[in-house]
């Protein structure tokens, strides 16, 4: 009898352990809320000021308080990232429709379009193909007729260059790509010289990583390796322009935590990779400001000793990893955040170099 009173009291106290502990998940968030220990406390979000805005300016007020109560919504972060472990490390499966799982811990960034190039599941036509050369083509004549040298430069996607992690279940439809296309439609129609890092890239890798297995961009290692290219391609037209030599820089181990795809998974600072950074043996004198026009980001950079004097350089986040070794070849460079070019920046400027960056999958 002493026994069944024992093991009912222990239930009712397991009973009431477990009502405790679901009673506290439920109320912790509002009580981090109301102390205010994650962004503004309850307080701040009704303060007067966000009614009153919310009265005069259309339901304004309305949406700031709507948008600071989900940013600042009691333990956020830690649910976020509670979410993603048991997404990703207990079931295998993405967060986010936007990242790929690939194999061996390797991350991509996906969408709709993004599959379908890598899947083959399409061929450009020849319309489409024509279209692309000849917007090339007289961008080119544009600039040459302002005595103006104009590169247009072509990033692979890092799914391009590493296939091999990608699932085993997307299969390819048709052998060739839509950058095979492209580059085979250049160098069939067009004197127009294509920069592609493709064969540059994979030959790199052999010897180090040139993407982020958690990031979408390129390593540093690899963002050389493009430099390089480019470089070459550049000193076709100004001789005597050469790309420093690998030799110039001592190659080392980091640690990185920060991939922007583990970020948008939620497990920032939880998914570690050991990857390279290039630190140069010899510091050349450059001089960089950042600006903003028109809404743009611009980044100029300065360097006595180049032998260009003036480059404007359009591109998307990948350039970032290059403009440390690509600063160092011009007097004056502009670089300018934007996949259009803006005639204004090249009145102002008055460039002896144009360059146009763009990823393969915006093409």
């Amino acid at each position: 009898m002493e026994n069944k009173e024992r093991e009912k009291r222990i239930r009712w106290i397991i009973d009431m352990c477990v009502v405790l502990c679901f009673f506290a998940c439920l109320i912790s968030p509002a009580v981090v809320m109301i102390a205010g220990c994650e962004g503004p406390s309850m307080k701040e979000l009704f303060e007067p000021k966000t009614v009153a805005a919310s009265r005069s300016g259309g339901g304004g007020g309305i949406d700031s308080f709507r948008s600071n109560f989900k940013n600042s919504f009691g333990l956020r972060k830690p649910l976020i990232k509670l979410n993603a472990i048991i997404y990703v490390k207990c079931l295998g499966v993405s967060s986010n429709k936007n990242v790929l799982l690939g194999r061996d811990g390797w991350l991509f960034y996906v969408d709709e379009a993004v599959i379908e190039r890598y899947r083959r599941t399409y061929l450009f036509s020849e319309e489409y193909l024509d279209a692309i050369y000849k917007n090339i083509e007289r961008k080119r004549d544009f600039f040459k007729g302002r005595e103006t040298t104009y590169i247009f430069l072509a990033i692979p996607d890092k799914i391009t260059i590493y296939p091999e992690y990608f699932p085993a279940n997307q299969n390819k439809v048709y052998e060739q790509s839509n950058f095979d296309q492209i580059v085979e439609h250049m160098r069939k129609n067009s004197n127009y010289p294509l920069i592609d890092l493709r064969p540059a890239l994979l030959e790199r890798k052999k010897t180090g990583a040139v993407f982020y297995k958690t990031d979408t961009h390129w390593t540093p290692l690899g963002a050389y390796t493009g430099y390089v290219e480019l470089v070459k391609e550049i000193g076709l037209s100004f001789p005597g322009m050469e790309p420093m030599p690998l030799s110039d820089f001592n190659i080392i181990e980091i640690e990185k935590t920060d991939g922007d795809l583990a970020r948008m998974l939620g497990l920032e600072n939880s998914l570690l990779e050991t990857t390279n950074d290039l630190v140069a043996l010899n510091q050349v004198e450059v001089a960089r400001q950042s600006s903003t026009m028109n809404g743009l980001t611009i980044r100029i950079t300065r360097c006595p000793d180049a032998k260009i004097p003036r480059a404007v350089i359009f591109h998307d986040s990948f350039m970032l990893a290059m403009m440390p070794f690509l600063e160092k070849h011009f007097k004056t460079a502009v670089f300018v955040h934007t996949a259009e070019i803006d005639l204004g920046i090249i009145d102002r400027v008055k460039p002896n170099i144009v360059i146009m960056q763009m990823l393969e999958r915006n093409l």
